[in-house]
Formats: C-alpha cells, structure tokens, sequence
C-alpha cells in the first residue's frame, strides 16, 4: 500500500478548492444578474485544477513513490525480468498524455475564455453585480 505525499501546502490548496466551491454555490442565485456565466467559469476552473492535482497524486501511486519504503521500488527496477516497470512506466506515459494533450489544452482555451469575461465585465461591456453587493443592498 503507498501512501501518497501530501504537504501543508496540499491542505491550503484543498481547503481553497472547497471554499471557492462552496462559497460559488451558495451564492449561485445571486448570479442570474450576470451577462456572462462568471459562476460556471469559476467552478469549472477549480474542478480543472483539483483534477491536475489529483493526477499528480495518481502519478504517485502509479509509478510506487512510496513515504514508507522508497527502496522497494529501487529493488523492483534492479529485477530485469519484472514486467511491473514497463507497465508502470506505460501507466504515468498514459497519465501524462492525458495531461498534456486533454488537460493543458483544454485548462489554456478555458483560461483565455475567463479573462475575456472579465475583461468584459471590468470594461463595461457586460454586467455583473457582485453576489457581496447584492446581499447587502
């Protein structure tokens, strides 16, 4: 069993992930006076990037980084009969395809798309009330 490396940094990231998440939800009424789906921009974003992260965790288990025994995988690598490095190695190939081709592209089209919308609604061009401003009124 490989227990994956998480840091303090993990937990920060995580518990904003969770935050943005659900401050964009309970606040989801308030956007029907947005032009522009600015809510669905910003829950698609922190979906995109709690996925890279946990491929970058699958990509621990995969390729055996093990916290409680690092030199399991350097005695397994000595082996050359063992077929688990080649398909270890074909497993973080496949995940890093996945992120190169599917992920970043997709994560860089979409970024390009949040800017325009905010552009737009600091420009003028589109209008969005913010969710704090309307509660307060």
């Amino acid at each position: 069993m490989h227990r994956l490396k998480f840091s303090c940094l993990d937990i920060i990231l995580f518990s904003a992930f969770a935050y943005a998440i659900s401050d964009s939800v309970k606040n989801w009424a308030n956007y029907k006076s947005c032009s522009l789906p600015i809510h669905m921009y910003i829950i698609v974003s922190v979906i995109s990037l709690l996925l890279f992260r946990l491929m970058h965790f699958l990509g621990q288990v995969v390729s055996g980084d093990s916290v409680e025994n690092p030199d399991s995988v350097n005695q397994q690598n000595a082996n050359p009969t063992s077929n688990f490095a080649w398909d270890r190695l074909n497993r973080l190939r496949a995940i890093s395809i996945i992120q190169m081709t599917l992920m970043t592209p997709f994560f860089t089209a979409w970024t390009i798309y949040g800017t325009v919308i905010f552009v737009k609604i600091n420009t003028g061009l589109a209008t969005c009330d913010s969710p704090h401003q309307q509660n307060e009124s």
